[in-house]
């Protein structure tokens, strides 16, 4: 979970584009915004994926 927050707050502003990719926005290249989507899912599967490594040590103690 650490390194989850850690990746988060490093990379969420790495690009000047909001988090959900918006369709209206004015992307410079269509490859642009294929790279926004691809940040989004893998920010939101690292933490799904914290989340679900980190139940059973809950639910343990």
């Amino acid at each position: 979970m650490v390194e989850s927050g850690l990746y988060t707050t490093i990379t969420y502003k790495e690009i000047d584009i909001p988090l959900r990719c918006p369709e209206n926005y004015n992307y410079t290249l269509p490859l642009v915004k294929i790279a926004c989507q691809i940040r989004s899912a893998n920010l939101i599967f690292m933490w799904i994926t914290g989340v679900i490594l980190a139940s059973p040590i809950f639910c343990l103690c």
